[in-house]
């Protein structure tokens, strides 16, 4: 695809100044937070700026609880009133805060505290606040939590690091990890070479993936976890060699990348999935595409999906960070036998990426946030002639002022 860019393709373009760190999107409510500490909110569908506000950078999460944004900043947990982007209170954590999510009333949090001469996490903690900012719980655990997320009984769960790994829970007032899967264990002269970090998930559905790499060598297989309160399974794809970087769940099923450049998805039919009803899809079906770079998110948009990477094999450093479109996949047909997949090459790397009914956003490490409506991104794609050209260097410079002038 040539002759294309991301802003081509968009709605509408808007800029943080400093590398976009967090992103959230819900139904038309748009919020994206920076490096620096700059969090702004818009309407989704028009573009036109709610409020901004600045805290101490740098902004990692987001979790919106009704007319309430908890947002974890630097070493605090703050809360905003999502009507006009005032502080209610902000409470001070261990470390830095990394972590939040919060659901009738109820925020969790997670910190840590990193060593440099040690070169790793050596304190971490998970804490319950309620809607006011009063403490209630806090958990002292060993390892890293690499995210974080609800069962449908209101517990937390976490994906961990060294030197346990696998999935736990956290109920209120138990004061120890429930350890809900582990990794498997191999052990060879003494080391255990299976067991590796959780580092991401989805419970956006009511259930939660969690992938991790457990194979060292080319026999093993990667395993992606799946839990619900109700059943506990493992789902083995054959494909070995890379960690899993990047899941999310679709209406059509689940898709996720590696950093070896695998991108996996799995049809309806093929997923063994939990709906929301608690029905188990079964199915043989799994569908894998070769992609030269790590993929470092992954959403999914009507009947497409959208993933961005990093291609590190491209020659061109403007072709190395790239977004792909797979367009129309459906139960009955793959990528390859309709043929509808397109690459769009990047000048920043793209690490967040979030959508809502018909509508996608994505921010880069140059802090702008780009808003793709699926129509108008289908036309503008199927129509190229009549986009934005990419290489014209005094459109783009006047097309970054115009961000500059909108945005003071």
């Amino acid at each position: 695809m040539t002759g294309l860019s991301i802003e081509s393709i968009s709605s509408y373009v808007r800029d943080l100044s400093s590398s976009c760190s967090a992103l959230l999107l819900v139904e038309d409510l748009l919020f994206a937070g920076s490096h620096d500490g700059l969090l702004v909110s818009w309407d989704a569908s028009s573009g036109v700026e709610r409020w901004r506000v600045s805290i101490d950078g740098p902004i990692s999460d987001f979790s919106l609880d009704l007319d309430t944004l908890f947002v974890t900043s630097s070493d605090s947990l703050y809360s905003i009133d999502v009507s006009d982007g005032s502080i209610l209170w902000n409470r001070e954590l261990e470390g830095a805060s990394d972590y939040v999510v919060a659901l009738d009333g109820i925020v969790w949090a997670t910190s840590s505290v990193y060593e440099l001469e040690v070169a790793d996490f050596i304190e971490n903690t998970v804490w319950r606040f309620d809607a006011d900012g009063k403490e209630l719980e806090r958990w002292d655990i060993s390892e890293k939590p690499w995210h974080i997320g609800l069962d449908k009984e209101g517990s937390l769960l976490l994906g961990i690091g060294l030197p346990r790994c696998g999935v736990a829970k956290i109920s209120s007032g138990e004061k120890r990890l429930q350890f809900i899967l582990k990794p498997l264990s191999t052990y060879e002269n003494g080391y255990d070479i299976r067991r590796s970090p959780v580092t991401c998930g989805d419970c956006s559905a009511d259930f939660f993936y969690a992938p991790g790499p457990y194979s060292k060598s080319p026999e093993e297989e990667n395993w992606v976890w799946e839990n619900d309160p109700q059943l506990t399974k493992r789902l083995s794809f054959g494909v070995t060699g890379s960690d899993v970087t990047a899941v999310k769940s679709t209406g059509f099923g689940f898709v996720y990348g590696t950093s070896t450049g695998f991108y996996y998805y799995s049809g309806c039919e093929g997923t063994g999935a939990i709906t929301k009803d608690g029905l188990v899809i079964q199915g043989n079906r799994t569908d894998l595409v070769k992609i030269n770079g790590s993929i470092d998110a992954v959403a999914g948009l009507g009947t497409s999906i959208w993933l961005s990477y990093y291609d590190s094999r491209d020659s061109r450093p403007s072709h190395q960070h790239k977004i792909g479109l797979f367009r129309e996949i459906t139960q009955d047909d793959t990528y390859r036998e309709n043929g509808k997949h397109h690459f769009i090459p990047h000048d920043s790397r793209i690490r967040l990426m979030d959508s809502s009914d018909d509508i996608l956003v994505m921010g880069d490490e140059q802090g702008r946030v780009f808003v793709i409506e699926s129509e108008v991104a289908q036309r503008r794609i199927d129509f190229p002639s009549f986009s934005e050209p990419r290489n014209d260097p005094k459109e783009s410079e006047l097309r970054a002022r115009l961000r500059m002038l909108r945005n003071r």
